[in-house]
């Protein structure tokens, strides 16, 4: 062999004592839908989920249900809808922190009998409750804010 041409060796198994790196394999479809879940979830401003190793597993095994992505997407739009609505009128809450908190409502977007229309208007509805939420929780960050600043106009009064 010439010592200046470059050339690769691979050795055996049996005659390889470690493992071999694997090579940057393409994710498969369920790491990818496992993705797309964690991303829907993310856009939310009423969610703080981390997916956490449980949230990986119930996403699994939903998949492994054939449960599909558009079902899961429609329970998580439907429950965050839920949940702005509860925001808004005053209640107090938590946000969402695991997908956990959509178990009930994947069963309820199963409903074959709920036409498609409907799914949409989730959707818009949504992006609606979801601004308007955004736009009271800044308002009332820009109040607490002009209150602190007369409060401490006064103080040095």
């Amino acid at each position: 062999m010439n010592q200046h041409q470059r050339s690769e060796v691979e050795i055996c198994d049996e005659f390889w004592p470690y493992t071999k790196a694997e090579t940057a394999a393409k994710p498969s479809k369920r790491e990818s839908l496992i993705a797309l879940i964690q991303a829907f979830l993310s856009k939310r401003a009423c969610v703080r989920c981390t997916f956490t190793v449980a949230d990986e597993k119930y996403a699994a095994d939903l998949l492994s249900r054939d449960v599909s992505f558009d079902q899961i997407q429609r329970a998580i739009a439907l429950g965050c809808c839920r949940k702005y609505v509860s925001l808004l009128n005053g209640f107090n809450s938590e946000p969402i922190n695991s997908l956990g908190y959509f178990r009930e409502l994947i069963e309820e977007a199963e409903d074959s009998e709920t036409p498609a229309g409907y799914w949409s208007y989730v959707m818009l509805e949504l992006e609606h409750l979801e601004a308007k939420w955004l736009s009271k929780v800044k308002d009332a960050a820009d109040a607490k804010l002009a209150l602190a600043a007369a409060s401490k106009a006064k103080q040095t009064r």
